[in-house]
């Protein structure tokens, strides 16, 4: 039994996520906020083929020349009303990989003392 099993708001993970990558690649998941950053978001998950919409804007942040730029946050469209993955079978790399209790995405995290 998963963590996943007995878990107090089911699918919490999968509709609260802020995407990144590690490195210089971070920036390609943030937008400038006068581009339509949602849509950006949109078209970047749709070319990566992952089930991810964008519907929230995570932070807010300026460049050194005052230029407002945003990361946004994501839910996955196959999400169930039950909060579980309706296409758990075929769901991609990146959900197979992600560890329940491992961190602040997941409900029931614990930091360490």
């Amino acid at each position: 039994m998963s963590a996943c099993d007995t878990c107090k708001q089911p699918g919490a993970c999968c509709t609260r996520m802020h995407l990144r990558s590690e490195g210089d690649s971070d920036v390609a998941l943030s937008f400038w906020a006068d581009d339509l950053p949602m849509l950006r978001g949109l078209i970047r998950m749709a070319e990566w083929g992952l089930p991810f919409i964008p519907y929230a804007v995570a932070q807010e942040f300026s460049d050194k020349d005052g230029r407002k730029y945003q990361r946004l946050q994501y839910r996955c469209v196959d999400l169930g009303s039950d909060g579980r993955c309706m296409n758990y079978e075929h769901r991609p790399q990146l959900c197979r990989d992600y560890e329940p209790l491992s961190d602040p995405l997941c409900v029931m995290y614990e930091p360490p003392a």
